[in-house]
Order: C-alpha cells, then sequence, then structure tokens
C-alpha cells in the first residue's frame, strides 16, 4: 500500500513539475503574444527580491508586478523557460513593449532575452516616477558577440539589477508585423575629428587658448530618438596629443540660474542633474563604453561598461572612478562652458584610432 502510495503521489509531483515547464507564449486575437502575463504566478520567480505584489494596475488596466530590491545584491525576476513548440514563432514582430513606473533613482536595470543564439539585453534607468510605455526594436538588444537578436529563437527572459530601486512592470508584449516594415526617418550619423595639439588646453572651463580656435566646431544635431533639432544648442570641439583627448563645449540656456545641480560631489548619478555626457566607445562594438557625465558645477561620474572573459557577459561597473578632468564655467547668462581631458590610457585609445563618441546635454 505504502508502495502504491508513493508512487502516486511522484506522479502528482512529476505532473505538477511538468506544468511548470510547459509554458509557452500564446497569441492574442490582435495578433500580439503575451511572453509573460505577471497575474499568472506560476509562470515567474524572483530571487534577493524580499518584497513583491501584484496590486498595481498598468494605465490600461492590466495586473503589473511590483518588487523593491535591497542595495548592492543581484535581483532578478525570471521568466519560466519557455517550450519552444509555439506558431507564433513563424510569424514577424516589430518589437517587444511593455508598461514600466520607476521610482525616479536613476537605478539601472536590464532585461535580458535568452534565445538560441546567446544572451541579448537591452538596460534602462529609473529617471522617472510614472507610468512609460517602452517600445524596444531588435536593434535596442546587444549581444557580446555582436549577433542580431532573432526574437522566434526566445527560450527564456530576465529581469536584472544590482541597486536599489522600487519598480511596477506590466506584460510583455510582442507587437506583430515586420521590422523592417517601421517607419524612422533615415538619420545622417554625424562624425567628428579631434585634431592633434603640440600645446595641451589649459583646464580651466575658460576655452580661450588658442588650440581650440584650431579645432572645428561641431553641434549635436537630435534629440534622443528623434530627427528634430535641440531648442538650446550644444556646440562642442575636439582635440588630442600624444597622452589625452580634450573636448570642450558651449550649452545654451534659457536661464543658467535654472540649471538643475542636486549633486554636489562626484557621484555616478550625475545624469539626473542637467548635465553634458559623454560614451567612448572605444571597441567600436556598441557594446563596451566608458561613460562620462559633468553638471554646470564641475561635478562629475563615470560608468564603465566592459567584456568580462571569465563570467562571459558584458558588465557596468556604475563604482567605477574615472582619471579624468574636468572644469565649467558660467559666463553668461544663457551659456555655460565645459573643458576636459581625458587620458587615452583609461580608454584603451591610440593617436590616429577611430572611436565611437556620442554627445548627450
Amino acid at each position: 500500500m505504502n508502495f502504491y502510495r508513493s508512487w502516486l503521489l511522484f506522479l502528482v509531483f512529476f505532473s505538477f513539475c511538468l506544468s511548470l515547464g510547459a509554458f509557452e507564449p500564446y497569441e492574442t486575437p490582435d495578433g500580439k503574444v503575451i511572453l509573460v502575463d505577471f497575474s499568472k504566478k506560476d509562470l515567474w520567480e524572483t530571487s534577493g527580491i524580499p518584497s513583491v505584489n501584484l496590486d498595481e494596475k498598468t494605465p490600461t488596466g492590466e495586473v503589473a508586478i511590483t518588487y523593491e530590491t535591497e542595495e548592492e545584491k543581484k535581483s532578478v525576476l525570471r521568466i519560466k523557460k519557455y517550450d519552444g513548440g509555439g506558431e507564433w514563432r513563424n510569424k514577424k514582430f516589430k518589437f517587444i513593449s511593455f508598461w514600466v513606473k520607476g521610482d525616479g533613482s536613476g537605478s539601472y536595470v536590464q532585461l535580458r532575452l535568452l534565445t538560441d543564439d546567446g544572451e541579448f539585453q537591452h538596460q534602462f534607468y529609473l529617471t522617472g516616477t510614472n507610468w512609460e510605455y517602452k517600445k524596444l526594436t531588435w536593434d535596442k538588444f546587444t549581444n557580446k558577440e555582436g549577433k542580431n537578436l532573432d526574437i522566434s529563437k526566445i527560450k527564456m527572459l530576465i529581469f536584472r539589477s544590482t541597486k536599489k530601486f522600487k519598480i511596477s512592470i506590466g506584460p510583455l508584449k510582442l507587437e506583430p508585423g515586420d521590422e523592417t516594415s517601421i517607419s524612422f526617418p533615415l538619420l545622417e550619423i554625424p562624425s567628428a575629428l579631434a585634431f592633434f595639439t603640440e600645446k595641451p588646453p589649459i583646464i580651466d572651463g575658460k576655452l580661450d587658448e588658442k588650440c581650440w580656435e584650431m579645432a572645428p566646431e561641431y553641434e549635436l544635431s537630435y534629440n534622443i530618438n528623434s530627427d528634430t533639432p535641440p531648442k538650446e544648442k550644444t556646440k562642442f570641439r575636439l582635440l588630442y596629443d600624444e597622452n589625452n583627448l580634450y573636448f570642450s563645449a558651449v550649452l545654451e540656456c534659457k536661464d543658467t540660474s535654472n540649471l538643475k545641480t542636486t549633486r554636489k560631489e562626484d557621484r555616478n548619478d550625475i545624469y539626473l542633474d542637467d548635465c553634458l555626457e559623454l560614451f567612448i566607445n572605444g571597441n567600436k562594438d556598441m557594446q563596451t563604453y566608458t561613460h562620462f557625465m559633468v553638471n554646470s558645477e564641475g561635478y562629475k561620474g563615470t560608468i564603465k561598461r566592459y567584456y568580462d572573459k571569465v563570467k562571459d557577459y558584458v558588465i557596468t561597473d556604475t563604482k567605477y572612478t574615472g582619471k579624468w578632468e574636468v572644469k565649467c564655467k558660467i559666463i553668461k547668462p544663457d551659456k555655460w562652458y565645459i573643458e576636459g581631458s581625458i587620458p587615452l590610457v583609461e580608454l584603451d585609445l591610440k593617436k590616429n584610432y577611430m572611436v565611437k563618441v556620442f554627445f548627450f546635454k
């Protein structure tokens, strides 16, 4: 009798395990595919997350998962592995979409998609406190081997971070359609040259050295995710010598007295202030970079994103302290000036080497 009872319990347990592992995203009548519905608690699991609830609703009335994390501890929200048998995998999709609401902390969150071709990730920051509807096209996801994302090969998705924050996330969906049919304006990719200088500038924020007059002046052309020009102009110049990359910028502002400067020390969330940001990608792989930022009072921060060969994935080091120099000056009521110097060894660069540098205001 005990044998049959034990065998029955084993069958029940085995069937339960099979039901957990047999999940596959499903298609809705409007052609969208639900990658995860958080109201179904058996489809997801967490680790390193002490507080989770399903009390929030998205602006469209869907159940959202809300969770809080602890400082400097890895937090993971993991969706159960897909079984790979859905008919939707033979169709075309434009992007992945979901509602998200942060706490304004500026903490980063990584969305990782695990596929047959490897891992693809997109990193976003919780800079606001209102609901935001994200639409992530496949080029927003990076892969350490430079592969393109084929969403039909997805096996699992994960939200991961090592920061303290509170977040609410709605269901993740695939939007139907061919991604090549999305209408985006074709933007010219701007380029800029750094001129060699025999006499380096004095980093004081004044921009009064003759070497700057010899360098071509460039202007930020577009707003982020748009083809429209910024209302307030930002102009910059680049120089280099045997040891450093130099940059200067003149930033227009309606009233410099209203510039947001809540950060009063060097720290890696300066981007939450009114600031200038530089992303320098020395490997030209669009995945690794050094992120430099400075506010109008000259407080700076640095974030390093690099490939860890031991752990075999790209790491974002928010504790990185780069060895670079920068000064800011507010000389006019409608403009402020920045002058900086970054050692080439900080970027693993050599002179005459082409790099990708992204400026953001």
